[in-house]
């Protein structure tokens, strides 16, 4: 895990996301004022320090948004939110990649139903009061040297009993 302000392919992958939608957005470092900002994106292995937690929590209060994603809002020992998500860590995914998809009471005029493929591994959590906004699928297998399937990823197999992506209060996480 690093610190807010080590680059790595996350800061990448969230600018790139940002920048095809057209969305203006700065990187801040850890000693930066979030309050000018309407939703702070949280990359995927920050670590939340006290300082970090005490500033997200003044943040929430003050009517901010944050979006989490992978470990970026866990405790030091990754077994924990460091902040209120809603949902409680239960460990990490036994599946790389698994896939995401809209929870069935959501799926209403989104366009694509299927399940969509996440690599990196998910960290598992279940909701404590946070609504699912994407259900996690597993796939049937890893592919390793003793599983293989000619296509790029193993085929989706169950809705999993762990949540995708979540929203709680003023916290979206997945």
């Amino acid at each position: 895990p690093r610190n807010m302000g080590e680059s790595g392919y996350e800061d990448e992958g969230a600018a790139r996301m940002l920048l095809e939608l057209h969305q203006q957005f700065l990187v801040l470092d850890q000693d930066a004022d979030w309050t000018a900002f309407q939703v702070v994106i949280l990359p995927d292995t920050i670590t939340l320090t006290a300082a970090l937690i005490e500033k997200a929590d003044r943040y929430l209060s003050g009517g901010g948004l944050i979006l989490g994603s992978g470990e970026s809002l866990l405790n030091d020992d990754r077994s924990a939110m460091a902040i209120d998500a809603g949902v409680r860590v239960v460990g990490r995914s036994s599946f790389d990649p698994d896939y995401l998809q809209v929870a069935a009471n959501d799926a209403g005029d989104v366009l694509i139903k299927s399940p969509v493929v996440i690599h990196g591994g998910a960290v598992d959590v279940l909701p404590e009061g946070a609504a699912v906004l994407l259900s996690r699928v597993d796939p049937c297998f890893n592919c390793t040297w003793e599983h293989f399937t000619s296509h790029q990823h193993a085929p989706h197999l169950n809705i999993s009993p762990y949540a995708g992506a979540t929203l709680t209060g003023r916290i979206a996480y997945f």
